[in-house]
């Protein structure tokens, strides 16, 4: 029959079901579980959504108010530069490493 072709052997099949049924039980315990991973970053993303939107609408009230906090002012301004800095850093061609050895002692 068509199971008797040369080299095929139902027995060894890959992945084995008990470790394709072990991988779906732990995808399912780590999604439904309540402590599991999922929940846990579901919660920080969540967390830090609503601290964003808390300081932007401190931020847009202060801006409305025309009263800005030397503290606030001095801290955006500081992370605008260390912002622009890391943009710079990321986009900035690389330069060679210079070679250590014979080429400084020619030079000299």
């Amino acid at each position: 029959g068509s199971l008797s072709r040369k080299g095929f052997n139902p027995d060894h099949v890959w992945p084995p079901p008990a470790l394709t049924l072990l991988t779906l039980m732990t995808v399912v315990a780590f999604v439904v579980h309540p402590d599991g991973l999922t929940w846990i970053v579901l919660g920080k993303f969540v967390d830090g959504t609503v601290y964003t939107v808390q300081l932007c609408t401190l931020g847009l009230s202060m801006l409305k108010d025309g009263t800005i906090p030397t503290l606030a002012a001095s801290s955006v301004f500081a992370a605008l530069i260390l912002l622009g800095v890391i943009i710079h850093k990321t986009l900035s061609p690389k330069s060679p490493k210079h070679k250590q050895g014979g080429s400084d002692a020619a030079n000299r």
